[in-house]
């Protein structure tokens, strides 16, 4: 996956927001291409709804 043309631009309020909620949540990831967007939705849905039920991250550009 290509990164965004801005991420690591020092943008204003730019976080690393997978390295902070990883460790709080039951997964996080950035979603890159706008094409998996269900199957990454899907994913993070699972991963929320299965065993104990926790939070999950998505980072939509």
């Amino acid at each position: 996956a290509a990164a965004l043309p801005e991420q690591g631009m020092t943008a204003f309020q730019e976080i690393d927001q997978i390295g902070m909620t990883k460790p709080v949540t039951k997964g996080a990831w950035q979603i890159h291409d706008k094409t998996r967007i269900p199957e990454i939705v899907s994913t993070a849905f699972r991963a929320a709804t299965t065993g104990r039920p926790g939070p999950v991250h998505l980072t939509l550009p």
